[in-house]
């Protein structure tokens, strides 16, 4: 039975009946443990079972038939445990039982009768004294035991470890001898060793005779060896790659680990090395790398052909656009060409029956039915004009449409400002800031339906009623910028995909800008309005050589005509519409048309050769356009008076004939009128 805490420190006291100790009460207060009185021998021995610090013993139980249960019971005990034995005598050592004690107790102290209390209590105190010092001693012992069933475990578990764990481990000690003392089974056999170096110093052969640094198979000096590191300076050393020479040849790589090993005080007590085997991992690594060299190569190879595939396709975009935008010229061309002066034509001979079918001044006596007939002529004739003005501005809407023709008149600037007229209509006001400069036609197109898409842009989506646009040319970049403070954007919502229905989309204004080495630049968020930039290189025109005129540029024959005559030349590239002008001045006797030129050159020719009073200008002509044609001619006969004659009335167009030098500008589609006061005018001023 293990003893109870509470009982390891009791006195128990066995003596006959009016025998007891002379322990006073007082003196009983002063034990620090209790005293407990048996009735029996078995009493005792039982209790002493249970846990006592010490015994008082009368010697009459000695003689007791049961002595040598008490006799057994205390040379049964722990060998930790000496149980104090206070034997009272009546005659001290002369007493037979009291000398068989001293043989058969080990711990036996004999008082004699009679006691005296402080003796007792000098006695008690000796023995329970003694008695702690063997319940220390008994703990000691279980603490020693414990720790020592910790650290066979702890060995137990390091054995297992060293045996079955798939890494090596070298463990060594501190200076000077730097002994191996522990050593994995896997480290061996990693090494293809048949024996253990355990025991051995770490010295110069033992360590590097099979460690080579890298590829080189270089042999390591000892002060490069991780465990040299770890124990010799306490360095960490973590995850370094080594190469391990085995007897076959064969190089194995290793993965390794060391770390200094400390006592309590932090001094270097040893240090450890981890080391494991990645051959498999080098040579997956490898076989990954080769791979992905393969994969990059094949990507690589991909990636150029989707290049020249995607520079194919910009160049057929390209291609595509310009095809587009000539055949939208050329019908443009057409349109203005034949269908609309002729339109021009039909009116003014229609201009030419009208007046000749008005009343004569004089009255003159008709009958009903002619005037009734004569006022039906005169109403259809005016809704035949009506009809043919609205053909004509049916016609010239559709010209701008598929191209407009003061883009190529009065260059990029003047068209946008014209642009900014249209969506005035609309219903968004456009500023447009900037300066003229020379462009080439492709790159004007370009940049012209560009801005017209994102202005659409603006007035559909922005839910504003401003936006700004600002042209200019920095340097050898053309710089063009579209910008709004409406609702915005995430740009990535509208440069992912091209547009849809084959609008000119973002998309497609960014690949076209890319196509070109240009950059397109968006700034936009959603309530924080949009801005769009776009550059382009700027392609320098040549310049144009100055023309040569023919002065055998067909002309009139000159007729002696009055001197208050205003001689006229006609500048119009349709032979048709030359006619019906022609008509038209020469039906006041006034005016006589003294020359004829289908384009610009011819123009200056006639102007230095006739020097005639009045030249009627067309704008939109071949080989020189007559902006350019009235420019020359005015700077060189400035007396010369030129009227602008076109089909596009436009501020641009008109502000381009002013600053040209031209004293007025006529609409072809205008009233039929207008040509006749202007002539009436310039006739008053040369009379």
């Amino acid at each position: 039975m293990k003893p109870s805490a509470k009982n390891e420190l009791r006195i128990l006291l066995l003596v006959p009946e009016g025998k007891s100790p002379p322990l006073p009460k007082r003196l009983i207060e002063q034990l620090p443990v209790a005293l407990n009185a048996c009735a029996s021998l078995d009493e005792l021995v039982a209790r002493i079972d249970e846990g006592a610090g010490a015994v008082i013993l009368a010697e009459e139980y000695l003689d007791h038939p049961h002595s040598e249960l008490l006799a057994r019971s205390l040379n049964c005990q722990p060998p930790w445990s000496d149980l104090p034995v206070l034997l009272v005598t009546a005659r001290g050592t002369d007493s037979p039982l009291a000398l068989r004690a001293f043989e058969t107790f080990r711990n036996l102290v004999m008082l004699e009768r009679p006691l005296r209390a402080p003796i007792l209590l000098s006695a008690l105190r000796s023995a329970l004294q003694a008695r702690r010092r063997q319940y220390e001693l008994r703990d000691r012992l279980g603490e020693a035991r414990q720790r020592r069933a910790e650290v066979e475990h702890s060995h137990q578990i390091m054995q297992a470890l060293l045996e079955n764990i798939p890494e090596g481990i070298l463990i060594v000690g501190s200076a000077p001898d730097y002994l191996i003392r522990t050593e994995s089974k896997y480290g061996i056999r990693l090494a293809g060793d048949d024996q253990s170096s355990v025991g051995q110093p770490m010295g110069q052969d033992v360590m590097t005779r099979r460690l080579r640094v890298d590829v080189s198979k270089r042999r390591p000096s000892m002060t490069e060896l991780p465990l040299y590191r770890a124990v010799h300076y306490g360095e960490l050393v973590v995850n370094e790659e080594w190469l391990l020479e085995r007897d076959d040849g064969e190089c194995v790589s290793l993965l390794c680990n060391a770390g200094p090993i400390r006592d309590r005080e932090g001094n270097l007590a040893g240090a450890v090395l981890s080391f494991r085997d990645i051959s498999d991992r080098k040579h997956a690594e490898r076989r990954l790398r080769e791979l992905n060299e393969d994969l990059e190569n094949r990507v690589r190879e991909r990636t150029h052909a989707l290049l020249r595939h995607r520079e194919k396709l910009r160049a057929m975009a390209t291609q595509l656009g310009s095809a587009e935008q000539r055949e939208r010229r050329r019908l443009a061309t057409d349109l203005h060409d034949y269908l609309a002066q002729l339109l021009v034509v039909c009116r003014m001979k229609l201009s030419t029956a009208t007046s000749a079918a008005a009343p004569p001044p004089a009255t003159a006596a008709k009958d009903a039915a002619m005037a009734c007939r004569e006022e039906v002529l005169r109403g259809t004739l005016h809704e035949m004009d009506e009809l043919l003005d609205q053909s004509l501005t049916y016609t010239r809407t559709l010209v701008s449409r598929l191209s407009p023709t003061i883009l190529y008149e009065a260059g990029l600037l003047s068209a946008l400002r014209w642009l900014a007229e249209q969506f005035e209509r609309e219903g968004l006001e456009v500023e447009v800031q900037g300066s003229e400069f020379a462009a080439p036609d492709d790159l004007a197109i370009f940049l012209y339906q560009a801005v017209r898409e994102l202005l659409y842009n603006v007035l559909k989506h922005a839910r504003v009623k401003h936006a700004y646009v600002l042209v200019d040319q920095r340097e050898n970049e053309i710089h063009v910028e579209v910008a709004d403070t409406g609702a915005g954007f995430p740009p990535e919502s509208l440069l992912q995909v091209p547009s849809e229905e084959g609008r000119f989309g973002l998309f497609n204004i960014r690949e076209r800008i890319e196509a070109m080495g240009g950059a397109f630049e968006l700034d936009s968020a959603p309530g924080c309005g949009a801005k769009i930039v776009l550059r382009l290189p700027a392609e320098t025109p040549a310049q144009q050589p100055r023309p040569f005129w023919n002065l055998e540029t067909p002309m009139l024959d000159e007729d002696t005509e009055p001197a208050d005559t205003m001689r006229i030349v006609l500048v119009d590239d349709h032979s048709i519409v030359r006619d019906g002008l022609r008509r038209v001045i020469e039906s006041d006797h006034h005016f006589k048309v003294v020359g004829e030129a289908a384009n610009g050159e011819e123009a200056i020719a006639l102007a230095h050769t006739l020097n005639p009073d009045l030249v009627v200008m067309d704008i939109n002509m071949p080989r020189m356009n007559g902006i350019e044609a009235t420019r020359i001619i005015k700077e060189a006969l400035p007396s010369i008076c030129i009227v602008g004659l076109s089909l596009e009335d436009t501020n641009e167009i008109r502000e381009s004939m002013k600053k040209a030098g031209a004293s007025a500008f006529v609409s072809k589609n205008g009233p039929s009128g207008e040509f006749h006061q202007v002539l009436r005018e310039f006739s008053a001023l040369h009379r």
